[in-house]
């Protein structure tokens, strides 16, 4: 078809050069075109001599398609050598500041196919695109798969220029799918990292319109980190863990993956602009998991001279919920305690030791520190004064009376009031001599109203016993879970010197077996607490008849929960 079209075309110059004269442009060009269609014939012979012919017509400078139709037949026949020397004549030492000729352009990238000339294919491409724009790119990749589809030769001995050319070939002809996996290889095997991130965007692009997600995620996750160099490599990471969100975010399965690749990206990018959001996003994944300390030190994981007072605020709360979810006295059963808060404390201590350099992160370690470490733990916390940051002043007064006693004269937010009076009540408990300044304190910052297992226990540290055995009933009414209110009030009224106290603590263990299945664990875990207050009370009486009675009245009991009522003697 080709060799017909062009003796075809032959035929119709002929004819035409019969009516035109001698010497114009239009019978030039029209010559010319004869030329083109010989050469179109594969009649080099002739061509070469009709060419000869034509170019002695010329004085001065050749135009730029006849110098191309040169460079072409030298090509065809065999004479790289003198191909190269017309070329070289044409572009010089710098073909990119060449007089823009798209005819030369294509005629030097035809010369560079043939001479496999590698990674300059690829290069020569890019400056035509640019030259010449979008039309001139598509005149040369139709001249690249010529090459390509006339020599057989493997994908992967040739340009990845040449490869994507035909990738964008299926695209245009509609097939997303086999373009994609076209301009996939050609991103793979393409050396220049920011021209790989390029190849990235146009084979996901194919790849999701053939509605092939995953093999979208997958290749622009793994080109990104193979070619981590490139300017775009962090953006095209990160969407590739948007485009995995978008899957199936309740499947446990994705959700796992996702918090790989996040990772890996700020692992390997972790100055990049995105990774501040990459973290949050982290760190929310962790929270939800209820991963508490690894979120933490996911939004601790920064550069100190970045940290701005949102930031600081942001890491100092994350510090907050672990260290106030792992502290002794929480109620919630499913972290674990003292190990747990052994494990927080240490890992915020150096993460700190990281970070602390930068003023507005020390200001919210030393409101952490204060509110969650211990006292033998505050020796280094230095008091930054009332100008510093909103709350040091309080902070600093905060940290004194808990080293020394000293009443502060500061106010604390409101905000803080619930971990400051756990942080005190902690303190009080472990130290006896410190409980009537506590009791003052609270109830000059909270009142005297509060309902509360905190504020009753602070009635009994004021020998108030009766106003806290009627707190501890009012919390009882409005517990979400009344069993554990129970035993909590009696454990602490147990804990109690006064003989009212803990009687009223016997009293509530029996209100607790009252309301279990007789004879479970639970029950038996009552009944004995009960027998050992009364014990410490003295009423030895009591406690061994009781013991005596549930020994009589019970038929099985297991060997352990046996021997526990039988130690129980005979006054």
């Amino acid at each position: 078809d080709c060799i017909a079209a062009a003796t075809k075309a032959e035929q119709v110059a002929n004819d035409a050069i019969t009516r035109l004269p001698v010497g114009t442009d239009a019978r030039n060009e029209v010559e010319r075109l004869r030329v083109e269609a010989v050469f179109r014939a594969a009649q080099y012979d002739r061509c070469d001599a009709l060419l000869t012919a034509l170019l002695s017509q010329f004085t001065g400078s050749l135009p730029p398609k006849l110098q191309a139709l040169r460079v072409r037949l030298c090509i065809a026949q065999g004479q790289l050598a003198k191909a190269g020397k017309l070329l070289d004549d044409f572009f010089g030492d710098v073909p990119e500041a060449a007089p823009n000729a798209l005819s030369m352009d294509l005629a030097r990238l035809e010369f560079l196919l043939i001479a496999n000339a590698g990674r300059r294919v690829g290069d020569w491409l890019e400056v035509i695109q640019r030259r010449g724009g979008a039309y001139a790119r598509r005149r040369a990749d139709a001249v690249s798969l010529s090459h390509l589809n006339s020599t057989g030769q493997s994908k992967s001995t040739v340009d990845p220029s040449v490869v994507a050319a035909q990738g964008q070939d299926w695209l245009r002809r509609g097939d997303p799918s086999r373009a994609g996996d076209l301009l996939a290889a050609a991103a793979a095997a393409e050396p220049d990292p920011d021209r790989a991130m390029s190849r990235v965007a146009e084979a996901a692009a194919a790849l999701l319109a053939a509605k092939r997600m995953n093999d979208a995620i997958d290749l622009m996750q793994d080109v990104s980190l193979a070619k981590s160099t490139a300017e775009k490599a962090s953006a095209t990471h990160l969407q590739a863990a948007i485009l995995l969100a978008r899957l199936d975010p309740s499947d446990p399965a994705t959700v796992t993956r996702l918090e790989s690749m996040l990772r890996k990206n700020l692992q390997r990018w972790s100055d990049s602009a995105s990774s501040g959001s990459i973290r949050t996003w982290l760190s929310k994944i962790l929270t939800s998991q209820r991963r508490y300390l690894e979120a933490a030190e996911i939004v601790s994981d920064v550069n100190p001279a970045t940290i701005n007072t949102e930031l600081a605020q942001s890491i100092a709360n994350a510090w907050l919920s672990v260290l106030g979810k792992s502290a002794l006295d929480t109620a919630d059963t499913a972290v674990p305690q003292k190990s747990d808060r052994r494990q927080a404390t240490s890992s915020f201590q150096a993460a700190m030791k990281k970070l602390i350099s930068n003023d507005a992160m020390r200001s919210r370690y030393r409101l952490v520190s204060v509110l969650h470490l211990d006292r033998t733990e505050l020796g280094d916390l230095t008091p930054l004064g009332a100008n510093a940051f909103p709350d040091d002043a309080f902070i600093d007064s905060l940290i004194n009376f808990r080293r020394s006693g000293v009443m502060p004269a500061e106010s604390p937010p409101s905000v803080l009031l619930p971990q400051i009076e756990q942080r005190l009540m902690a303190d009080a408990r472990t130290d006896p001599s410190l409980r009537q300044k506590t009791v003052a304190l609270l109830a000059k910052w909270l009142g005297s109203e509060a309902v509360s297992m905190a504020s009753a226990e602070r009635c009994l540290w004021a020998s108030d016993v009766e106003k806290a055995i009627k707190l501890l009933k009012e919390v009882q009414k409005t517990s979400a879970d009344p069993r554990q209110s129970i035993q909590q009030a009696a454990t602490m009224l147990g804990s109690s010197d006064n003989a009212k106290a803990r009687q009223a603590g016997v009293a509530l263990w029996d209100e607790l077996a009252s309301g279990l299945p007789q004879g479970q664990r639970v029950w038996h875990e009552a009944k004995l607490a009960a027998i050992r207050l009364l014990q410490r009370m003295g009423d030895q009486q009591e406690a061994y008849r009781r013991a005596k009675f549930i020994l009589l009245t019970q038929g099985t009991i297991d060997d352990a929960l046996r021997s526990q009522y039988q130690s129980v003697k005979k006054p």
